[in-house]
């Protein structure tokens, strides 16, 4: 699983290095063993950096993982603000982009399965559907914040959580064209602005 370096926020080369070098250590450490039994003085060792270093930049292992989480998904973001930029956007291109990225890293979305942390990428699933929906349905993105909305998108995330993690762990998956239809038949954003104005009637 080699994460690519995309720089959160301001981080400079220096830190992009160590933090890429403690990624590789943990993880060449899932190799050999599951992830709880995994500390972080192993992860230091294995990287040759004290546990000063990896405090400089952790409180624990859990924030270790969100931010391997954030960096794959920046890496998506960065892909689709591309085809933003050049006016290729589509919803069949944000699909098939994300099936890319889980492809890519099925190792680490397979470990968040295993232990018990798909919350990230419910959460992040929850965040990037509402941003698609107010798109699709021609909404400002304050005008659709309604609580019916965001239980459905709610809803919409833990299902895909599922989907996506079963459609990894299948030894012949469906192939990714496939798969995006799927999904675009499953997310009608369309009807999702009606049954948001539906409820919102009553």
């Amino acid at each position: 699983m080699d994460v690519n370096m995309v720089p959160l926020g301001t981080e400079v080369n220096q830190v992009l290095q160590t933090k890429h070098a403690l990624y590789d250590a943990f993880t060449q450490l899932l190799d050999s063993r599951a992830y709880n039994d995994i500390t972080v003085g192993q992860i230091c060792k294995k990287a040759n950096f004290s546990r000063a270093v990896f405090y400089n930049h952790y409180h624990n292992k859990n924030e270790f993982l969100q931010e391997i989480f954030n960096r794959i998904i920046a890496l998506y973001h960065k892909k689709i603000d591309h085809a933003e930029r050049k006016g290729t956007l589509t919803e069949e291109f944000i699909h098939t982009t994300f099936l890319g990225i889980l492809q890519e890293y099925k190792k680490f979305f397979l470990l968040l399965d295993d232990i018990r942390r798909l919350d990230m990428l419910e959460h992040f699933l929850e965040q990037e559907n509402y941003s698609i929906f107010c798109r699709a349905a021609h909404l400002e993105a304050a005008a659709s914040t309604t609580c019916y909305c965001t239980y459905l998108l709610r809803y919409h995330a833990i299902g895909l959580s599922g989907l996506y993690i079963d459609w990894l762990r299948r030894d012949n998956p469906i192939p990714v064209e496939d798969f995006v239809k799927i999904l675009k038949h499953l997310l009608q954003y369309q009807t999702i602005k009606s049954f948001v104005t539906f409820m919102e009637e009553l």
